[in-house]
């Protein structure tokens, strides 16, 4: 397995990545769509990500398929919230309980805790009980739920759960 920063010349690859994992699980946000961005719009992201100290994007690779990607950014813009960092993982099932998600995992924290962020969030669906384990073992700690957080084409809802990691070492 490769893990490395995704490129612009990912950016193709990356939007099949997210209609793949999108239409094998309920429990992410995009469906067999991916996230109805153009390839031009995908590079244009990327190439920002890559000189920018607020984002990231890493890829895993099995050969040359894209198995699993993870992004961190900024929770937002304003100073006020500047100090969080969000992350999102995903990972094709084909790959799932490999590995990969841990691997991703750490390697956003620490990039994040390298950016200076002093806290780390996300949002799982509420059903993803190895998501939520794999979290739990990260140091990830549930703060909310959001019920019918998602609705599905069938008319279905989805819970999620927001988790935070404090990743700024306590003064005590």
């Amino acid at each position: 397995m490769i893990y490395r920063k995704a490129e612009k010349q990912d950016a193709a690859a990356l939007l099949d990545f997210t209609k793949i994992v999108g239409g094998e699980t309920d429990f992410l946000l995009m469906d067999a769509g991916g996230i109805g961005l153009s390839v031009q719009e995908e590079e244009a992201m990327l190439e920002q990500m890559a000189h920018s100290d607020k984002g990231a994007m890493w890829v895993a690779l099995d050969g040359s398929e894209i198995v699993a990607v993870t992004q961190c950014s900024a929770a937002g813009r304003r100073p006020r919230v500047a100090h969080r960092a969000s992350i999102a993982v995903s990972v094709k099932k084909s790959h799932w309980r490999k590995g990969i998600a841990s691997h991703m995992m750490q390697i956003m924290i620490d990039w994040a805790k390298e950016k200076g962020f002093e806290k780390m969030e996300l949002e799982v669906n509420a059903e993803n009980t190895a998501a939520i384990a794999l979290y739990h073992k990260f140091g990830f700690a549930e703060f909310g739920r959001y019920p019918q957080f998602m609705k599905y084409e069938d008319g279905r809802y989805g819970d999620a759960l927001y988790m935070i990691k404090e990743l700024k070492e306590s003064v005590m």
